[in-house]
């Protein structure tokens, strides 16, 4: 039996091996991450999560953070408002029995934290889908896109995009790994290249990007669903004295089974966008509290 995975951890453990244990943390990652989309209405713990990747919880816990960036019960948290947030766009269920589908116990606290992530209470979205908001603002995106600034302070990058990419890039900043409520400064593109966002204060941020291609005719769900969105990420970034110590490089890429939902949904920002309700457009509105 090979023993070459059996050294001690550190510079001389050989490349393969750190490949073959990265490889296997991730793919524990995966399963466990299935299992929550399955069991979203069950009360899951820690100790119950990590059996499904045959882990410990102290380990599964540990592995699973630096895998997606995030506590295991925060990921199990986004994928049950992007659960609710499918059910209220493609059934007729009220959002009370979606509530208690997706496994919270009450109704206020969904509907405050769906809103607060999502950007508007679930009555509201169903409407906007119902007017069919998302697709006529994408088709309006070259009537908002941001020009390049070469302002200083804030934070500055470049966002890499397909070959053939059109479409509206979102370029936001938030204070978790977790694309949820409002960014605390964002920049539409519509097509790969540098963006600025700011003034932000001091602080560690993290800089998320998501390529929504432009889709004629587009179903109002598929558009507020956001699955065809492409992304990218990059974090901890941090702020001092007003600034970004260095550009920030963003490469759009599909989404990986370990990348969250995009909750904050990008047609409202830019619907918002387009009626001026986020001023400038570097700003939006606050954060939600």
């Amino acid at each position: 039996m090979s023993t070459a995975c059996a050294l001690p951890a550190g510079p001389r453990v050989p490349p393969p091996c750190r490949e073959r244990t990265a490889a296997s943390r991730r793919r524990s990652v995966e399963e466990a991450i299935g299992a929550m989309r399955e069991r979203l209405g069950e009360p899951l713990s820690l100790p119950a999560i990590a059996r499904t990747a045959a882990s410990s919880p102290y380990h599964f816990d540990r592995v699973f953070r630096q895998v997606t960036g995030m506590p295991p019960f925060r990921f199990l948290a986004a994928l049950r408002l992007d659960a609710a947030r499918r059910l209220l766009l493609t059934t007729p269920y009220s959002a009370t029995s979606i509530c208690f589908e997706v496994g919270y116990s009450s109704v206020g606290s969904f509907t405050r934290q769906f809103a607060e992530a999502v950007g508007m209470p679930p009555a509201r979205l169903r409407g906007f889908a119902a007017a069919g908001t998302g697709p006529a603002a994408l088709s309006r995106v070259p009537d908002v896109v941001d020009a390049p600034a070469a302002a200083r302070g804030g934070l500055a990058g470049v966002v890499r995009a397909p070959d053939g990419f059109a479409g509206a890039i979102f370029v936001g900043v938030f204070t978790t790994p977790l694309p949820s409520g409002r960014p605390r400064a964002c920049a539409l593109l519509r097509e790969g290249g540098p963006f600025h966002v700011g003034p932000l204060p001091d602080g560690e941020y993290h800089v998320f990007a998501a390529g929504m291609a432009a889709a004629p005719g587009a179903p109002p769900a598929r558009v507020l669903l956001q699955d065809d969105a492409l992304r990218a990420a990059a974090g901890p970034v941090e702020v001092r004295g007003g600034e970004a110590p260095r550009p920030v490089e963003l490469a759009l890429r599909p989404r990986d089974p370990v990348d969250p939902p995009i909750l904050v949904s990008l047609p409202v920002l830019l619907a918002e966008r387009l009626s001026g309700g986020a001023g400038d457009g570097t700003r939006p509105h606050p954060p939600a509290s």
